[in-house]
């Protein structure tokens, strides 16, 4: 269905071009409306398919800094925009086996939400204890309260008034999958994750 909507949206578009220059400019205005509503049910949509159906891990040998690296080339737009710093520490050098993919997508996550929380800094360590690989990552966002953070990993639970409330919720379940898992906890001025 939002193909449709998307295809009729645009085929929509060329007919507006066709109105007069005055009702031409309203037609095009509630075209980029629905169309941008349109592309954030396909994002919501894209989310809940994930929490569904998210695929098996393809573990290989990665290293986990160069994912690190990765994630920042990824945000380092919207970290500009938003005006947050993101440090990244840890001396990991060898590979560890994990599937790249799902392991990069659990951390934007992580680190997107630290951004909507208002952190204008965030620090991710990595580090290994014997064979666990560990990512904690320190906000200075508004933080969570105990009940926030008990629910924080709930499928569909959110926040923020245009949260899917499935970041967390996938994240949690790519890091079971790889035989690990996610911890929250509430610092003085921020969150650990």
């Amino acid at each position: 269905p939002l193909n449709a909507l998307s295809l009729n949206a645009e085929l929509l578009g060329d007919e507006v071009k066709n109105l007069p220059q005055d009702r031409q400019t309203e037609g095009i205005a509630i075209l980029q409306t629905m169309t941008s509503e349109i592309q954030r049910l396909e994002e919501v949509t894209e989310h809940y398919l994930s929490l569904v159906r998210r695929p098996a891990p393809l573990p290989g040998e990665h290293h986990p800094m160069e994912v690190l690296q990765t994630v920042s080339r990824l945000l380092e737009e919207e970290l500009k925009r938003a005006g947050v710093a993101l440090h990244i520490q840890g001396d990991v050098q060898q590979e560890v086996e994990l599937d790249d993919g799902q392991l990069r997508r659990a951390l934007l996550n992580v680190i997107r939400n630290a951004m909507e929380a208002g952190a204008k800094s965030v620090e991710v360590d990595v580090s290994l204890s014997k064979e666990d690989l560990i990512i904690r990552v320190d906000d200075n966002g508004e933080g969570m309260s105990e009940e926030q953070i008990a629910r924080a990993s709930e499928p569909f639970f959110s926040t923020k008034a245009a949260g899917t409330g499935l970041g967390l919720a996938i994240t949690r379940q790519i890091l079971e999958d790889h035989g690990g898992g996610l911890h929250i906890e509430a610092k003085d001025s921020g969150t650990r994750v």
